[in-house]
């Protein structure tokens, strides 16, 4: 799913920074285990990405698990 949104705004050779952070932020939405510094792998690789709905959707997943965590 996160990884088929915003095809049509990867730049040449963010391909595989792309398919990295889709993976990263799968991994922190379906692991069964989670800690919030495990976000850590994701925000990079968003900064790397032109600005999507997956951002807030990583900034909501590190929020919870922040206040879960605390």
């Amino acid at each position: 799913m996160f990884l088929r949104r915003g095809a049509a705004t990867v730049g040449p050779g963010l391909e595989q920074a792309r398919t990295a952070h889709a993976l990263a932020l799968g991994w922190n939405i379906a692991a069964p285990w989670s800690m919030p510094w495990y976000t850590a792998m994701a925000w990079p690789l968003a900064a790397l990405q032109p600005r999507a709905r997956t951002d807030y959707v990583l900034c909501t997943v590190t929020v919870v698990l922040a206040l879960a965590y605390n």
